[in-house]
């Protein structure tokens, strides 16, 4: 009796072989590409709750509330559309609970130390020919101050841009019963300053050129 001829059924089985082996292949990378899919996902994430720690961070800064401040003031000084004033409010009311929050954190740390508070930055306040300066030389003003622990006085650090990259600060102090609804202005911070000998000097050393044309633009 002739052998039968076997070769067709071999073929098809090492095909079936060859085709499982493949598919077990393809799953494994799909395995291992979700599995680099989900690390990436898990790392995007950790970056962006990263970069929304710094940007909170960033914003209870002084420099950060200042320019927030500012930001706000020029956009309403140049009536800008409302929805973007909106977006700009809410940044800013942003800028200062993260500001309220780095120092209730600090106050549970280390408790509170006389002339802390939270950060609160300066509006313009005065009149037109104040505020044309004060934006000219860029002055921007933050100060803290805990209704929970009064003082008599509060200190103001005030910046304005010097040559190059460097900024110029200096530090005045002034009564915190000067502190209205509008909180400190920077119109009435200087104000006060000029009437005080003692933070007038600093005054003077630090507006340098522009002491003059700045006071009397608070008396015009």
């Amino acid at each position: 009796m002739p052998a039968l001829d076997t070769s067709a059924d071999d073929d098809n089985a090492h095909a079936l072989a060859a085709l499982d082996q493949e598919i077990a292949e393809t799953r494994e990378r799909i395995q291992n590409r979700s599995r680099d899919i989900a690390d990436a996902n898990t790392r995007s994430q950790r970056l962006a709750e990263a970069h929304t720690a710094a940007l909170a961070e960033q914003r209870a800064t002084p420099e950060g509330l200042s320019t927030s401040m500012r930001t706000l003031e020029l956009a309403l000084l140049h009536r800008r559309p409302p929805a973007e004033l909106r977006k700009l409010q809410r940044l800013h009311v942003q800028a200062e609970i993260d500001a309220a929050a780095e120092y209730r954190a600090r106050v549970a740390r280390w408790g509170h130390s006389p002339g802390d508070g939270p950060l609160q930055a300066c509006p313009l306040g005065g009149c037109e020919s104040f505020v044309s300066w004060a934006l000219h030389l860029n002055i921007l003003g933050t100060y803290r101050y805990s209704i929970d622990h009064p003082s008599d006085s509060v200190a103001v650090r005030l910046t304005r841009p010097g040559d190059g990259s460097r900024n110029l600060r200096t530090k005045i102090n002034v009564r915190t019963a000067l502190i209205d609804a509008e909180g400190l202005t920077l119109a009435v911070v200087i104000a006060a300053a000029f009437a005080n000998p003692i933070e007038d000097a600093k005054l003077r050393r630090w507006l340098d050129e522009h002491y003059n044309p700045i006071k009397r633009s608070l008396s015009a």
